[in-house]
């Protein structure tokens, strides 16, 4: 074959069977089309109300606290199966019983009993508020050790001076 023959035969081949990156993408693979039903759940400012309960006045509550939000976060995964969980800060200062667990230090291995219910809760990810500073950063950084969840945060640094060139995050900034 001669060169003209070889170039008619490649346009002709090119006008009959075009081949671009969707033309084959479309010949060859039809992708099926679904729904996902995804639920993001989050939590904010439970500020140590690990109870549904006020410390200050001795009364349960009604409208508050992380055993009553379990209720609720267990019947949206039940409702659907594509959830996820995040917390966005200011958990362990606020109330009688946050003060109690903080002045209480862990032992080794142990974890903080918000925590505990967080882990238990399957949380997928949180942040710190600025209430979770109260009680220092040893404290901070202990409680949020036993987390079998990543915190994370962007915006937090260690060694904070006017050279900010050697900053580290304080958190995963992921």
């Amino acid at each position: 074959m001669g060169k003209k023959m070889l170039m008619w035969a490649a346009v002709l081949s090119l006008a009959l069977f075009p081949r671009t990156e969707h033309a084959d993408a479309a010949f060859w693979f039809q992708p099926k089309r679904a729904t996902v039903d995804l639920r993001l759940l989050e939590t904010s400012d439970l500020h140590g109300y690990m109870l549904n309960y006020d410390y200050a006045a001795r009364t349960e509550a009604e409208t508050y606290g992380l055993a009553l939000t379990a209720s609720l976060i267990a019947a949206e995964r039940k409702a659907a199966k594509n959830t996820m969980l995040f917390d966005d800060g200011d958990l362990l200062e606020g109330n009688e019983m946050a003060a109690y667990a903080a002045r209480r230090p862990l032992k080794k291995g142990e974890v903080h009993p918000f925590i505990r219910v967080m882990n238990h809760l399957n949380y997928d990810a949180a942040t710190v508020g600025n209430h979770d500073f109260h009680y220092g950063l040893d404290f901070l950084k202990q409680t949020i050790s036993g987390a079998k969840f990543p915190f994370v945060n962007a915006n937090i640094y260690y060694n904070f001076e006017k050279n900010d060139t050697d900053d580290q995050n304080f958190l995963n900034p992921m």
